[in-house]
């Protein structure tokens, strides 16, 4: 299923429950490149609100845990996921 990102961008879930993803459907691959794109809108916000929306969808989506190493204190997203490996 298909949802938006803060700023209007695409971001695809594979797999939706009760409105947000199921962490335990994704690969580490796939949470890697879900990260790896939202950084990337991250990178892109303009205001604090946009980075807070892309912050928080990134965390619906693979935890909040990992989406805070990513986007908040730089991690690369193979280090900010730690499941999976």
């Amino acid at each position: 299923m298909n949802g938006m990102n803060g700023m209007g961008n695409k971001i695809i879930r594979l797999d939706e429950r009760g409105g947000k993803m199921a962490r335990e459907q994704l690969t580490r691959e796939e949470a890697i490149q879900i990260l790896t794109r939202q950084r990337d809108f991250a990178d892109d916000a303009k205001t604090k609100d946009e980075y807070m929306k892309v912050l928080e969808e990134a965390g619906d989506i693979v935890g909040y845990a990992p989406a805070f190493r990513c986007l908040v204190k730089g991690q690369e997203p193979e280090v900010a996921i730690r499941w999976g490996k």
